[in-house]
């Protein structure tokens, strides 16, 4: 597991991802993602998960991990052996935690999404660029296309880069209270890629389940979501 400054892990965290491990006898869990409660910047007492709790999911059948994951690293226990049997490291110079992540669920096998919060997770105005969060994304496409995996995970993939602008990306930046900065990446969002979410839009599958129901709505519109947003922010 990776903690960082600020996050206190509850007094069960330990003895319950032992449990988990110990209790799946067919396949490997090479990553358990639990739910935890945010403090500080906005608070939230445990984080929704569209993933069915308590919940073994097989990484090579069920694809919609990859769309639907939380793609922070500090809610995870990470499999040693995987990480080490396929030098899965962190890279300098580069924001790395959402490619850290797209690379182990690559080579893994088993997902496990724990219902339980073990976790009190600070969420605080980031000391790095925070467009690293929307940078990573070009990375993790390029990384899946080199693994030969990216065709048959672009629906998924697809859906979590463009939720992920929206909800950690934008939704972040708008928590800040800075609207030069939230019209900066709004701006940034709409020149990048505002031909893509349009197509995005029209065909993806898991788009149109609408299972995030607010992204859908504002994403589905996308032109008019941001200007809306632009005119808030003047």
């Amino acid at each position: 597991m990776l903690v960082k400054e600020g996050d206190v892990l509850h007094p069960t965290t330990v003895e319950t991802i032992k449990k988990v491990t110990q209790k799946a006898t067919n396949k490997d869990v090479d990553v358990i993602q639990f739910q935890r409660k945010l403090i500080g910047l906005y608070e939230v007492e445990k984080t929704p998960s569209i993933l069915l709790e308590d919940h073994l999911y097989d990484l090579d059948e069920n694809k919609e991990v990859f769309a639907y994951v939380d793609v922070t690293i500090y809610n995870k226990a990470f499999r040693t052996s995987l990480l080490i049997d396929n030098e899965i490291r962190f890279k300098s110079r580069l924001r790395y935690d959402a490619l850290f992540l797209y690379d182990v669920l690559a080579k893994g096998d088993g997902f496990y999404n724990l219902g339980a919060n073990l976790l009190t997770n600070t969420i605080s105005i980031p000391r790095y660029s925070i467009f690293d969060v929307a940078n990573q994304w070009p990375h993790i496409l390029n990384d899946y296309r080199r693994m030969g995996i990216y065709k048959a995970m672009r629906d998924e993939i697809t859906y979590a880069q463009f939720y992920n602008l929206y909800a950690n990306f934008l939704g972040l930046i708008k928590r800040f209270k800075n609207k030069t900065l939230y019209k900066k990446a709004l701006i940034f969002v709409k020149d990048k890629y505002e031909g893509r979410i349009d197509l995005f839009a029209r065909t993806n599958p898991i788009f149109k389940e609408a299972k995030h129901s607010q992204f859908k709505d504002d994403f589905e519109n996308f032109n008019s979501f941001i200007k809306t947003e632009l005119k808030k922010n003047r």
